[in-house]
């Protein structure tokens, strides 16, 4: 995932919904931070190129995730 992207993104946004590679749902929020969580786990981060980075490492892309956390 690029940081012109997301920066893109969240300019007219406040929600990015992504997808595991297992298909489950992850939304990113902005505040004055940005929120990550996927139902179980939740991380703040400060920057653009962190999410990007975060993202891209652990493989999460757009799209409409099939599966439902159960937490």
């Amino acid at each position: 995932m690029k940081t012109a992207f997301l920066l893109a993104h969240f300019k007219w946004h406040k929600k990015l919904k992504l997808k595991t590679s297992d298909e489950y749902p992850v939304t990113v929020t902005k505040k004055h931070y940005y929120h990550v969580t996927d139902g179980i786990s939740n991380l703040d981060l400060y920057s653009e190129a962190d999410v990007a980075s975060y993202c891209e490492s652990r493989g999460f892309h757009l799209g409409k995730a099939k599966k439902k956390n159960i937490f």
